[in-house]
């Protein structure tokens, strides 16, 4: 019987096979974890993804319930989109709207003057009709 060409390499010590089990078990656990976090994470986003993309509407509980009074009144010449959107009659679509014609407006004109001066000129906003400022009036101010 000829010799093997190839040497035979020394079999793992008991010690040395129980350590690289662990370590691949530690890394199985770990990745397990890791991939849960992530499901975990995008589950709870898409449950509850409403609340990143709309603003919250304080309502009266009730059967009749309507939004709660706006504490002051609000300039649609300066006010943040998330203020316009509390008011009656406009929702988060109306508001961009707003905030866009007074960027146009603003590009266009250099002057001081502002792009509503009285709540019947908030009818150059496409949705925004005669009974929707008959509802705005009394939330809007001018200055």
């Amino acid at each position: 019987m000829e010799p093997p060409s190839t040497p035979i390499t020394p079999l793992e010590t008991d010690a040395q096979m129980s350590r690289r089990h662990l370590r691949r078990k530690r890394q199985i656990v770990l990745g397990s974890l890791i991939a849960l976090l992530l499901v975990s994470c995008a589950y709870r986003f898409y449950q509850y993804h409403h609340y990143v993309t709309r603003p919250l509407v304080l309502t009266r509980s009730g059967s009749n319930s309507q939004p709660l009074p706006l504490a002051d009144k609000i300039n649609p010449n300066r006010a943040p989109w998330s203020s316009l959107t509390r008011l009656p009659g406009i929702g988060p679509q109306r508001a961009q709207d707003i905030i866009e014609y007074r960027k146009q407006y603003d590009q266009k004109r250099h002057d001081s003057s502002q792009p509503f001066s009285n709540a019947q000129d908030l009818q150059k906003i496409k949705g925004i009709g005669p009974k929707t400022v008959e509802k705005l009036k009394d939330y809007l101010v001018f200055q």
